[in-house]
């Protein structure tokens, strides 16, 4: 897990740094997922905001993975 942007290389936000951000992402590999995969999500996790959970749920249910999200409050 990655904290901050700094630790990716990135000193300043542009194109190439974007580019940076993206392919340290989960979500820029999404296509090679096939496994069956359940998110647990609770609303204080400090490491991944609950709306980055959503996409890659979404996106694996776009896919045909088989996937489930559970949210804790």
């Amino acid at each position: 897990y990655i904290r901050n942007l700094y630790e990716c290389g990135v000193t300043d936000v542009t194109a190439e740094s974007m580019s940076i951000m993206f392919m340290k992402s989960p979500i820029s590999r999404v296509r090679q997922a096939k496994a069956p995969t359940l998110f647990i999500i609770g609303s204080s996790d400090k490491r991944v905001p609950p709306s980055q959970s959503l996409e890659m749920y979404y996106a694996l249910k776009e896919l045909g993975v088989p996937t489930k999200y559970d949210y804790l409050h």
